[in-house]
């Protein structure tokens, strides 16, 4: 099984694609955090399902967050959501990893 699944390359070319569809996201939401101003993407953020009905999901305050990672204010942005902090590195480093990997392509 494990022989099988080392062999298979469209196994492998589908990974590949949703990791470049995942790093294209990251590097747009980097992009919307850095480019743009707080007040012109919080007002075109609908609120979230679950804060209408009196509850949070884990991505709620997540936006405000990222504009406070922004600006170095991690104690603030781990009130807003506790799992903000990792969910932007994660979302940094992925960016990081696609970006590298296009520029060694790029260069052959």
């Amino acid at each position: 099984m494990i022989q099988t699944l080392k062999n298979n390359t469209e196994l492998h070319k589908a990974i590949f694609i949703v990791w470049q569809i995942s790093g294209l996201i990251s590097i747009l939401v980097l992009s919307l955090v850095f480019f743009t101003t707080e007040d012109f993407l919080l007002s075109k953020i609908p609120t979230c399902p679950s804060q209408l009905q009196g509850s949070s999901c884990i991505l709620c305050g997540s936006s405000r967050a990222f504009f406070e990672i922004k600006h170095l204010h991690f104690g603030k942005a781990l009130q807003l959501n506790s799992s903000s902090i990792f969910i932007f590195f994660g979302l940094l480093i992925n960016a990081g990893f696609l970006i590298t990997y296009q520029l060694k392509n790029f260069r052959k």
